[in-house]
């Protein structure tokens, strides 16, 4: 529960923490659109102040107007990606909050679970425990009936010799015979039958007791396997989470370099009354470039998680 709490927390964080870049990143797409209008309108001032001049200027006058059209065009694909990244940020944070609400009611169940393993698992030990009773009272029948079958026959031993044989005492010495063998083998197989009845009985409440506990831990270990399964499912999207919001992240970094690098362009170009700097040359990303549809560059940033600052905010027009 404490983990599932912690993980919630550093979700609930990183989301937060992509929401404020994600407002740093459009006012900064505000600045930039405002800064465009300020460069469109010192371009139509120098157009007014000297429109005839020589080739040079002209040629840079045109390709200036080439760069705040390519502009304009990023600033609306920005748009669009922008509005792209806002409905993936949604479908993210709708499927965390999926994620933290069936963890929330998996979570009961899988502490229902364990407690119930656990009683299983104390019924089998008593169980266990009257298994060995009863085999000790078995232990004890047996030595009941053989230590009673040891006094009758002492008791048989014990008997006075018959008297000298007569003949008028003959057919009663035989019925005597007969008689007391008779005893002697009813009550063996009385008690035989009673032994084994004993014997039956006990075995029979042992199987019982063995396969019902048998079915008992099979249907608790796969009851715990499918918990453990979900658990597993439910912890391999973390990881998945994450890395979409990495994803965000480097997207967001990638359109702010662009539009930090298109911006120190045009406005470190120009010098006062429309003259180029010395010095001056377009600028060149740095690392790995990808081309838009317009066909300009487009620069990579090497830390995605932070927004670099505008070029050109802190740099007075020249």
């Amino acid at each position: 529960m404490l983990r599932s709490r912690e993980e919630e927390w550093d979700e609930k964080t990183q989301l937060r923490e992509l929401n404020s870049r994600l407002r740093l990143y459009v006012s900064r797409v505000r600045e930039l659109e405002q800064e465009n209008r300020l460069l469109a309108q010192e371009l139509a001032a120098l157009q007014q102040q000297e429109p005839v001049g020589p080739r040079g200027p002209q040629q840079e006058l045109a390709e200036l107007r080439r760069s705040v059209a390519e502009l304009s065009r990023a600033k609306r694909e920005a748009e669009l990606e922008r509005a792209g990244l806002r409905q993936e940020l949604g479908q993210l944070q709708r499927l965390g909050a999926e994620v933290r609400q069936l963890r929330r009611r998996l979570a009961p169940e899988l502490a229902g679970q364990r407690q119930r393993l656990a009683r299983l698992w104390g019924e089998c030990a008593a169980l266990e425990e009257l298994l060995q009773g009863l085999r000790a009272e078995r232990g004890q029948l047996l030595e009941r009936e053989a230590g009673e079958v040891r006094a009758l026959r002492r008791d048989l031993a014990a008997l006075p010799p018959p008297p000298p044989a007569a003949l008028s005492l003959e057919p009663l010495e035989e019925t005597y015979e007969l008689v007391l063998g008779q005893a002697c083998r009813e009550s063996r197989l009385r008690y035989q039958s009673q032994l084994r009845a004993l014997q039956e009985r006990d075995a029979r409440r042992g199987r019982e007791s063995l396969e019902q506990l048998r079915a008992e831990g099979a249907r608790g270990r796969r009851q715990l396997d499918e918990l453990r399964r979900q658990g597993r499912q439910l912890g391999g999207l973390g990881p998945r989470l994450e890395e979409e919001l990495r994803a965000l992240q480097e997207l967001h970094g990638a359109e702010a370099g662009e539009y930090q690098v298109r911006d120190g362009g045009p406005r470190a170009a120009w010098g006062r009354k429309g003259e180029r700097a010395p010095g001056w040359h377009r600028p060149r990303p740095r690392g790995r470039q990808e081309r838009t549809a317009a066909g300009s560059p487009r620069p990579h940033v090497s830390h995605p998680g932070q927004l670099p600052r505008a070029a050109g905010s802190g740099r007075g027009r020249g």
